[in-house]
């Protein structure tokens, strides 16, 4: 899993987080997650 030290399991923080999109995709991921396709989406600039 993405962001965990080699070794060591991941942070359940880390499992809760389905998608990682641009903050310019942030209409689309409205879309995905209003249809329940997605648990939790973090946007970055």
């Amino acid at each position: 899993m993405e962001g965990a030290p080699r070794g060591r399991p991941a942070s359940p923080a880390l499992k809760i987080i389905s998608h990682r999109m641009k903050l310019d995709q942030a209409e689309e991921a409205y879309k995905i997650f209003d249809a329940r396709e997605a648990t939790k989406i973090v946007l970055t600039p």
